[in-house]
């Protein structure tokens, strides 16, 4: 094993004191916090933060502030002297060679917040779901981790496994550990390219409150709101498939919201597309929207289909109606209130 410095420190601490904690030198990471984000830069800052036994989560350097995005921020990363987990209980498995041999490990994540309070301290007594408000996380495919006690996980590995460890550090005695994720969870010796993405802020919470173990799960069906003139007959138009079904004065309704662009680039999760269908005298205004959901407690995603559909006569349509003039009508066989793919725009062509 490379050789590093002793250090003997008395710890009154209980079953988390960590005494060798105090001989590791902090390291440094490279942050690139990149998206467009829906929040003020004024409070955005970025902390690394370990996750134990729910609801526990731990800093292990200073908040740093965060100026613009797309600019990389350095951020120190610090041994913590008390961390209440054994290492059989830290959950993440790092594997060091291709037949086996690793380390267990907790993981570090990097996590962009408002600091709503203006305290300039994540750590002020909120947990990561409580008054700071997360709007980006790293994501899951490198990362960090943290040993518990990586003197003594060594001692039990063989030479090739250990010689991984250190080149995966920089040949340096450190608990913090590069990995990528593929089909298991290996040491990366090629460098950190850490990033955190605040245009993922929708589904932050969960991937925290999921230890990053998000999954997808079966999609529901597609959620219908058929609004129809009082002039057209509602029930011949809904049939049995359209159960949310209301009849309206269509000249004093309140439009339906159509795609911008604008606000699509700030989430990437939420896509829009608006289509005008017409059939015997009636026009139809299809919105449809499509927003990726992730449940915190059963780290299920899925993406969530709704559509919102206003129908009036072809002759009489009100005075705020889109279809042919900002919005396309659309000739397609599928139901009314169906968007057609097949009536997309082509992609635009990035090579000009």
């Amino acid at each position: 094993m490379r050789p590093r410095l002793a250090l003997l420190v008395i710890c009154l601490g209980g079953a988390g004191c960590n005494p060798e904690a105090a001989s590791f030198q902090p390291i440094t990471v490279s942050v690139n916090v990149v998206g467009s984000a829906t929040v003020t830069l004024e409070r955005l800052r970025l902390v690394a933060v370990l996750q134990g036994d729910d609801p526990d989560e731990l800093a292990i350097g200073p908040d740093v502030t965060v100026t613009a995005t797309g600019t990389p921020v350095q951020l120190e990363l610090r041994s913590p002297e008390s961390f209440e987990v054994e290492v059989e209980s830290q959950p993440l498995y790092v594997q060091l060679t291709d037949d086996g041999w690793g380390v267990q490990a907790s993981r570090v994540r990097f996590v962009a917040y408002v600091d709503v309070d203006g305290s300039g301290d994540y750590q002020d007594g909120e947990s990561l779901l409580g008054v700071d408000q997360p709007v980006g996380v790293d994501p899951y495919g490198q990362g960090v981790a943290w040993l518990a006690d990586p003197e003594a996980q060594l001692a039990t590995l063989p030479p090739a496994a250990i010689d991984a460890f250190y080149q995966a550090t920089g040949d340096v005695y450190s608990p913090f550990l590069p990995f990528l994720v593929g089909s298991t969870f290996m040491a990366d010796e090629s460098g950190l390219a850490i990033e955190v993405d605040v245009g993922r802020h929708t589904i932050v919470n969960a991937d925290l409150a999921c230890r990053g173990s998000l999954y997808y799960g079966v999609d529901p069906p597609t959620e219908v709101l058929l609004w129809v003139d009082r002039s057209l007959d509602a029930q011949t138009l809904c049939g049995l498939e359209i159960g949310d079904c209301r009849p309206v004065d269509t000249s004093t309704l309140t439009p339906p919201a159509l795609p911008d662009p604008a606000l699509e680039a700030l989430n990437p999760y939420v896509e829009t597309h608006a289509q005008c269908r017409q059939r015997g005298g009636v026009q139809v205004l299809v919105v449809e929207e499509a927003r990726l959901r992730c449940d915190p407690t059963s780290c299920l995603c899925a993406n969530v289909d709704s559509v919102v559909a206003v129908a009036t006569a072809t002759t009489a349509t009100p005075p705020w109606w889109p279809c042919g003039d900002t919005v396309e009508l659309c000739p397609s066989s599928l139901p009314l209130y169906r968007v057609d793919p097949a009536c997309f725009p082509p992609p635009e062509d990035e090579g000009g």
